[in-house]
């Protein structure tokens, strides 16, 4: 994106924000925003935790999200619920949120998650709802190695949920940024530096 992305306005409004907006709309209670420094949080009023595994993937700030949604109860959180969601999910709604949360408290006591599923078939790691105390084997997961987000699915049983490919569309270049708020019909983004996205 060749900026920080939770920064990046999209229909007028930067990414990391709309996203916190689904998840409060969507029943969240506490959001926080996983890594950045203290400005950025600062300047998008979202709180944050650090990284505990700066620099390693997405599966790392998955891990850090149940771990410390988790942390301060003495059974790890065993009946607290973290949903995390990337901060380049424009489509991200309060329904799809809540459909997560709902379906993971619904099922069985082995269910470790609730993961969206497209169209196509495919279990997505963002968003997605977890039982915090599931924070513990997926730091595990990361120091033994692993990095990709969808890695967490090897910890235990999920439930899926059918969702519509919109709500999972992530932004990675401004080329996606034209095109999503072109298909939606805002027109124009801004990314935070005057000079634009480079060539």
């Amino acid at each position: 994106m060749g900026e920080t992305k939770a920064l990046v306005e999209v229909d007028g409004l930067a990414m990391a924000q709309r996203v916190a907006e689904a998840l409060r709309a969507g029943g969240v209670e506490r959001v926080v925003l996983v890594g950045g420094d203290h400005s950025m949080r600062a300047r998008l009023g979202i709180d944050g935790v650090e990284d505990r595994w700066p620099g390693l993937g997405p599966l790392g700030g998955l891990a850090t999200a149940a771990l410390d949604a988790g942390s301060g109860f003495p059974d790890g959180g065993g009946d607290v619920i973290v949903v995390v969601a990337a901060c380049d999910q424009p489509g991200l709604s309060a329904d799809v949120i809540a459909r997560l949360v709902g379906a993971l408290a619904a099922a069985g006591p082995e269910v470790v998650a609730a993961a969206p599923v497209g169209p196509d078939g495919r279990r997505h790691p963002f968003p997605s709802a977890w039982w915090a105390r599931s924070g513990p084997a997926l730091g595990r997961l990361v120091d033994g190695g692993a990095r990709r987000a969808d890695a967490a699915f090897g910890v235990g049983p999920v439930v899926e949920v059918a969702v519509d490919e919109a709500e999972l569309v992530d932004l990675d270049t401004p080329a996606d940024v034209v095109r999503w708020e072109d298909r939606s019909g805002s027109g124009g983004h801004r990314l935070p530096r005057s000079q634009g996205p480079d060539p």
